[in-house]
């Protein structure tokens, strides 16, 4: 069992080719999960009042944990969905990474793809009444760098496909798809993948 949080700093990778899910909360009441592969949805849950801050997969159980009104409240949801939603190893190897200043922004929420060819990140640079954060990948070969998007807290999905960030201008989630070079905006509030 696994618990994710939005406030995690460091991501973990996940060594997994399934089908990328995606939790997302799209109102201030509604569970969905987004199959990227197929561009589908489908509805989990309208009890889900509050803010999405992360969940736990046990068997065929989802626990989402909502805060609402200063206080943590759980949901739980049985659904067959459930029950195919990929198993994930997590690997932690982020000491070995020695990220540098890019263009002025401190490097911070790595994140690691499948085959650790890749490295997407996080990166804040501020100014003096400023600060402006943006989502770069490293190509870990040939030591290239280029900028995803103006967002933050990025991470790949089980088949390193897509990468979910945070978008700068508006706080919600995004997904930028690595094959077509195009964003996707989920029109959510938030979103987690959703592995096991």
């Amino acid at each position: 069992m696994k618990l994710f949080n939005l406030l995690i700093i460091i991501l973990l990778s996940h060594h997994c080719k399934a089908q990328p899910y995606l939790l997302c909360q799209t109102n201030i009441q509604t569970l969905t999960v987004y199959n990227l592969s197929n561009n589908s949805w489908q509805h989990l849950s309208g009890d889900a009042y509050g803010q999405l801050v992360g969940y736990e997969i046990s068997h065929d159980t989802l626990k989402a944990f909502l805060e609402y009104q200063g206080k943590l409240r759980t949901i739980v949801i049985s659904d067959p969905l459930v029950s195919s939603i990929p198993i994930c190893k997590t690997k932690l190897n982020v000491d070995s990474l020695k990220l540098k200043w890019f263009r002025n922004y401190i490097p911070e929420y790595v994140s690691v793809s499948s085959d650790e060819n890749f490295l997407v990140y996080g990166a804040e640079r501020y100014a003096m009444f400023n600060s402006w954060s943006k989502v770069f990948e490293l190509n870990m070969e040939t030591g290239q760098t280029k900028c995803i998007a103006k967002g933050k807290f990025p991470s790949y999905s089980s088949d390193d496909r897509y990468i979910l960030y945070t978008s700068y201008y508006f706080s919600s989630p995004e997904v930028y798809d690595r094959k077509s070079n195009k964003r996707i905006d989920l029109t959510s509030t938030k979103a987690y993948w959703l592995y096991k």
